[in-house]
């Protein structure tokens, strides 16, 4: 009688612990999506936003990190574009107004929003995996 009664006990532990890593993981992975869905929104908003300033097309974006400020609350991310230019932005909260943080204007030109008709599909998005908060 103990040893079934162990035996459904070590059971219900096995399944606790089974139902917590599956929710734990569905978490983390809707975590990722959201991340990269956020970087996603930020390579539009750059592509729509700024070009060039040598006249060369955006072929590449790779993001370097993805951060967190806990006293601020605030987001920052930083891109590579085109293995060349580095430019940060920020955004209050993920999926509020994004803005430049930091950029030299001998690289990009603001361009103003052109209504949304440019595509990442031509261009190459290496998306940033980590997160960190500073």
């Amino acid at each position: 009688m103990k040893s079934k009664r162990k035996y459904f006990v070590c059971l219900g532990i096995a399944a606790v612990c089974v139902i917590g890593g599956l929710i734990l993981f569905n978490s983390l992975k809707s975590k990722e999506e959201k991340y990269r869905a956020e970087q996603d929104r930020v390579a539009k908003y750059f592509v729509e936003h700024y070009e060039l300033a040598d006249g060369h097309s955006i072929e590449k974006i790779e993001f370097t990190d993805f951060q967190k400020n806990n006293m601020t609350g605030s987001w920052r991310t930083t891109a590579i574009i085109n293995n060349r230019y580095k430019i940060s932005f920020k955004e209050d909260k993920i999926g509020e107004e994004i803005r430049t943080s930091n950029y030299s204007p001998n690289e990009f030109k603001l361009q103003g929003n052109t209504g949304g008709n440019k595509y990442l599909s031509d261009i190459k998005v290496i998306y940033y995996d980590k997160e960190f908060i500073w």
